[in-house]
């Protein structure tokens, strides 16, 4: 009989912490060794270029190393409370301790000298504190809502532990939907060519053109332009709405399709920016599984992007402004 549940960290720590912190690594290492040249060529200590640029780059390492091994502690629900736990330190807050639960909302994540919004699940606690869940985090975080959502009783604000279960699977499969018959169809695209569009295709020219000289010179130039052009690409999403169907596409993955029913969708997330334009729509459907698709910070214009959430926001899609572009229309609704 399974007595718990258990977070399961995912890759994206890796990709965003653990290898910024070794790369930063790698570039303070190559700052000493030209430190250590320098100082072996009889050149004083400070006046060398390398101890500047090295050290702060070395400490930057450690430290995205660090907030990586602090931030995203293991998680374990079990009857008594919930358990978080990193190499540094491990607590756990019992059930009575919890005031209320919040599933999949903003919360400000403090990186050295800046924050970032990210999508979290939080435990209000009675004395005033709180616990952040990064749900991008974790592979298993849908299920975890489920089963605080099971057990907590929004109108009361009251958690019954006797509806616990440490597992509660997915139990609504992804179907396969035909959108060619569908009416009412509106695709939202953006431009032909974008400067994000061009740095794309001049990053794959270099990178087959170094192919072309030599492969030592691909792998050490090409490939980090072929990767940079990669990630360009990952933000070349596009929409298409129509009468019961969103449809997310990518604009250089062109086999890349997913489709969302609309009756299926519990939030649609228009994710905050810079310059209220939102680099990112994230859509959770009735299963709290997250579904998130980036594009370019201008993609869309500013009435493009109002066009697409007023008509979703019409047909009954529940939508999270984080900008609040919309708030006229939510004050003229009420």
């Amino acid at each position: 009989m399974v007595d718990s549940f258990k977070l399961k960290r995912n890759f994206k720590i890796f990709t965003e912490y653990y290898s910024t912190g070794l790369f930063l690594g790698l570039i303070a290492c190559l700052g000493f060794y030209m430190l250590y040249e320098d100082i072996m060529q009889g050149k004083s200590l400070f006046h060398t270029p390398f101890l500047v640029v090295g050290t702060p780059i070395f400490l930057l390492a450690c430290y995205s190393i660090y907030f990586a091994l602090s931030n995203f502690p293991s998680i374990t629900i079990s009857k008594t409370g919930i358990q978080f736990k990193t190499i540094f330190k491990s607590f756990s807050v019992p059930w009575e301790k919890i005031k209320s639960i919040h599933i999949s909302r903003k919360r400000n994540m403090n990186i050295f000298l800046f924050a970032y919004e990210k999508e979290a699940t939080v435990l209000l606690l009675k004395d005033g504190d709180y616990e952040n869940i990064y749900l991008d985090y974790y592979k298993n975080s849908d299920e975890l809502n489920r089963i605080l959502t099971n057990i907590y009783d929004r109108e009361t604000k009251k958690i019954n532990l006797s509806q616990l279960k440490f597992s509660i699977p997915n139990s609504s499969k992804r179907e396969y939907y035909n959108t060619n018959s569908e009416t009412e169809v509106k695709t939202y695209k953006g431009p032909l060519f974008t400067l994000d569009k061009l740095t794309i295709w001049l990053f794959l020219l270099i990178s087959f053109g170094t192919l072309a000289f030599s492969f030592k010179l691909y792998l050490i130039i090409g490939l980090f332009f072929k990767l940079g052009a990669y990630h360009f690409i990952y933000f070349q999403n596009y929409f298409i709405v129509s009468a019961n169907f969103i449809t997310a596409r990518n604009s250089f993955l062109f086999w890349k399709k997913n489709v969302f029913k609309k009756s299926e969708i519990k939030e649609l997330v228009f994710q905050s920016s810079v310059d209220k334009i939102p680099p990112s729509i994230r859509i959770i459907l009735n299963d709290y599984s997250h579904h998130v698709f980036h594009y370019e910070p201008y993609f869309f214009s500013k009435n493009d992007w109002t066009e697409m959430a007023l008509r979703l926001f019409n047909e009954g899609v529940q939508i999270r402004d984080e900008d609040l572009m919309l708030s006229d229309l939510y004050s003229n609704d009420s």
